[in-house]
């Protein structure tokens, strides 16, 4: 009890995500940097990626899990685009890349995919700068990558979304 309580203590008083950097605490490994900024940041990207009928951004890129084959015990990342949210929370969209694993999901495959199933987000500007991208960014601080942390804006979140 003590240390949900101490958890729950220590992220209130977290700066807000887009003052955090996207960097390791120290004792955290990468995949929980990426749950940790994806749960500061997702709401205000669910917010302002679409608009009130559930019309996307053109911009705005999901990475969903996937289990493909669907009864794969594996789940297997796929970026996708061209997104609309449901009410229901139910998201339709077309992949960016193909699957690896099933053939029968080719780049730009319509798509629909569960709300739980979200693992990251991403934001292309149209000049090319990029927001977003956890799982992108911890892989590459996790192998001293600084070149394709370059690549990405040093801030999470785009600077009119804070």
């Amino acid at each position: 009890m003590r240390r949900l309580l101490l958890a729950l203590l220590l992220t209130t008083l977290a700066p807000p995500a887009h003052a955090q950097a996207a960097v390791l605490l120290e004792g955290e490994e990468p995949l929980d940097m990426v749950f940790r900024l994806l749960d500061a940041t997702l709401p205000t990207f669910m917010d302002r990626a679409f608009d009130e009928s559930g019309t996307g951004h053109p911009n705005a890129q999901l990475l969903f899990a996937f289990r493909s084959p669907p009864e794969s015990p594996n789940a297997e990342f796929l970026w996708v685009n061209q997104i609309r949210r449901d009410a229901d929370g139910l998201f339709h969209g077309h992949l960016i890349t193909g699957s690896a694993t099933n053939p029968n999901l080719p780049a730009g495959t319509p798509i629909s995919v569960s709300e739980v199933a979200v693992a990251d987000w991403g934001f292309v500007a149209p000049d090319g700068r990029r927001w977003g991208y956890l799982s992108a960014r911890a892989q590459a601080i996790a192998q001293n990558n600084p070149e394709f942390l370059a690549t990405l804006m040093p801030d999470i979140l785009p600077p009119d979304w804070k």
